[in-house]
């Protein structure tokens, strides 16, 4: 697929998320009339969709229209279910390529000349077409039903146990929590060092759901966890991914109440605050006023034997 590519994962992930955004709302030949409404759903920005275009991902057009390069590729649409695009004039302008991707064509191309879409014979049962919108195209598969076997609570456990073993990864969607924590995760690293690589932000997502259900932190606990660990001089250098968050979690929530804590003496007394004396803060004027004439009879006395060499013994 298209979002395999290392193409497309090297994009930001702004512009991945814009990507799915249009892929879920584009119509049936793969044309999106509107992308800057989905361009404000996501909090994405106009760079985004310059990238995809410049990336080659979407195919604009002088009105504002676009149109999802690979959406044939991917897509493949019930014939009882399939709705021509309303923007007929854009798709006069486009042809296939042997990959069955669209081409930009300057000049008008007839429709005899574009396959029409994939699509799939309605599948019925008990006389009703099947809910589905999308199919895949492959040979009809004739369900048949299995014999009946009791399986013991320990068989069912391990089997339980496999089957999780083998089973697909997770994919998480741009308004989860997992991968909303997991790019402010990357976002922060990026403040921090603009040269940090791109990571695999799917993955990071998964380690955020294993301390929100295996570890029980809260989403809340998570989201402040990232930003004091990445405003720490120490643990910015250190934390680089979630898996290592999640790894160092408790040390690092230790060292973050610890700080947090009026510092202790020795003896493990709280230290003593000192007032600070009047003439030494930066405001103070000393006070003025008439001396007597005893003292300045005295002052004198006490320069003039200074000056002779004397002392004021």
């Amino acid at each position: 697929m298209v979002t395999d590519t290392d193409t497309f994962l090297d994009m930001p992930a702004t512009a991945q998320n814009l990507y799915f955004h249009l892929s879920i709302h584009a119509d049936d030949d793969g044309f999106v009339g509107n992308p800057k409404t989905y361009m404000r759903i996501c909090a994405a920005r106009d760079d985004d969709l310059k990238i995809l275009i410049a990336k080659e991902f979407l195919i604009a057009f002088d009105n504002g229209v676009i149109v999802i390069k690979d959406w044939r590729i991917h897509n493949t649409i019930r014939k009882d279910r399939y709705h021509p695009t309303t923007y007929q004039e854009e798709f006069k302008h486009l042809s296939l390529a042997e990959n069955d991707s669209y081409v930009y064509q300057t000049g008008i191309i007839k429709r005899a000349e574009v396959e029409e879409p994939k699509t799939v014979d309605s599948l019925t049962t008990a006389g009703e077409p099947s809910g589905n919108q999308s199919a895949t195209i492959t040979r009809p598969v004739v369900a048949k039903r299995l014999p009946e076997v009791k399986l013991s609570k320990a068989k069912l456990s391990k089997d339980k146990k496999t089957l999780r073993g083998k089973s697909d990864k997770r994919t998480y969607a741009p308004d989860s929590d997992e991968l909303k924590l997991a790019t402010k995760l990357w976002e922060k690293i990026l403040e921090n060092n603009p040269e940090a690589k791109y990571p695999n932000l799917q993955s990071w997502a998964n380690d955020v759901r294993l301390m929100h259900e295996r570890d029980k932190r809260t989403w809340q606990q998570i989201s402040n966890m990232i930003d004091w660990c990445q405003n720490d001089d120490f643990w910015q250098a250190n934390i680089l991914s979630a898996k290592k968050l999640r790894e160092k979690y408790d040390q690092l929530k230790a060292q973050a109440l610890r700080s947090a804590k009026p510092r202790q003496s020795v003896y493990g007394r709280q230290q003593r605050k000192e007032p600070v004396p009047d003439w030494a803060k930066p405001d103070y004027k000393a006070p003025t006023g008439d001396i007597s004439a005893e003292a300045k009879a005295a002052i004198a006395a006490a320069k003039a034997r200074l000056a002779a060499g004397g002392t004021n013994d």
